[in-house]
């Protein structure tokens, strides 16, 4: 037994705390900076003037969002109502369960690198929309549009821009 801040935790506990703390760690830093850059947007770059007219079009980013974030936040139900362990038929789901065999304490890297990766990407793609600033938006035209070419889109076009 391991203990983390205090609480006494088995070792797929801990693991399995590791992850929830990173894949919360993510949803937050996404979900409070979106709000404050599309509001910031909104202040310097103006209003979206043109927006997709389909009903198709105008699905798109609520449907991404949703699809998004479903995974994420089935895993976080499952394993929190779980006392931190991950059910069985979520394990059986896993990328791991098709009969290729690894010993816990290479599930236990792999899980660990996982974690650090979703950290990493968060970060990456909260350095990215602030570079976009004043231009942030998912679908539509700003009242004051620029091409971003600083930060990652001096390497990448970023597709809004298509």
């Amino acid at each position: 037994m391991k203990y983390l801040a205090g609480i006494n935790l088995a070792h797929t506990e801990g693991i399995e705390a590791i992850v929830v703390g990173s894949t919360l760690a993510s949803f937050w830093v996404v979900v409070a900076r979106q709000r404050q850059y599309y509001s910031m947007s909104d202040a310097q770059g103006g209003r979206i003037t043109s927006s997709p007219a389909s009903i198709l079009g105008r699905l798109v980013t609520p449907f991404h969002a949703i699809t998004v974030a479903s995974v994420p936040l089935s895993y976080l139900a499952a394993v929190l109502f779980n006392r931190l362990e991950q059910p069985r038929w979520l394990q059986e789901t896993g990328l791991l369960s098709g009969g290729l065999t690894i010993e816990d304490e290479d599930k236990a890297l792999i899980r660990t690198l996982a974690a650090v990766g979703v950290v990493a990407i968060t970060l990456f793609h909260d350095v990215s929309v602030r570079t976009l600033g004043k231009q942030m938006h998912y679908i539509g035209v700003r009242e004051k549009a620029q091409v971003v070419t600083t930060g990652p889109y001096a390497y990448v076009r970023h597709p809004i821009y298509t």
